[in-house]
């Protein structure tokens, strides 16, 4: 791999670290961690990313514009079936071998979390995610789907709170029986059947 980057602009160094701070967490992964990870010396590091926390949110943002998209994707097929193709994904993936939750919120419920660019993408995030599920639940009474009383905004800042707890026990122990029983309480929230 090229030592000379321009900052932001090594991709695959960005991914690995992302890789690296998402399985080990951001606050514990040393810089030898990080030269292993990525290939690159610590020169090079420190000439793209001049301190940790820099390298941190630029894999922050990398994760959001990567994967956050594709986790509310399933939603766009719009109602009852989006709902449930967005919890079946997640927990799909959930299943997948050497999950450890979101790095989003694994990273917002550590040390790091009081940094301005950590709350910064957590809140745009969240509210991104539980303003999506409340017009899927919208759909969802409309179509007849679910009961009438929902709250659709209840419900969205309901299935947020359960994906970051999903998320954290993810870091922890990986899919497992709390986890499971969590994606059916997502569901329920929701109006949806398990």
């Amino acid at each position: 791999m090229r030592e000379n980057v321009e900052a932001g602009h090594n991709l695959e160094a960005l991914d690995a670290a992302m890789a690296l701070f998402w399985s080990k967490g951001a606050e514990t992964a040393a810089y030898n961690d990080l030269v292993t990870a990525t290939g690159l010396s610590r020169k090079a590091l420190y000439a793209n990313w001049p301190d940790k926390d820099s390298l941190v949110q630029a894999t922050l943002q990398r994760y959001r514009d990567l994967v956050l998209e594709m986790v509310l994707a399933p939603l766009a097929k719009g109602g009852e079936a989006g709902l449930n193709a967005f919890w079946d994904a997640l927990e799909s993936a959930s299943q997948g071998p050497g999950w450890c939750g979101c790095y989003l919120f694994r990273t917002a419920s550590g040390p790091m979390r009081s940094a301005p660019y950590v709350e910064k993408i957590v809140a745009e995030y969240t509210d991104t995610l539980q303003r999506a599920i409340a017009t899927e639940v919208r759909r969802a009474i409309a179509e007849g789907a679910v009961d009438g009383g929902l709250d659709p905004e209840l419900a969205g800042l309901q299935s947020v709170a359960i994906n970051s707890l999903i998320s954290l026990l993810g870091a922890s122990g990986g899919y497992a029986a709390p986890v499971k029983r969590l994606y059916a309480a997502a569901r329920k929230s929701c109006g949806l059947s398990v």
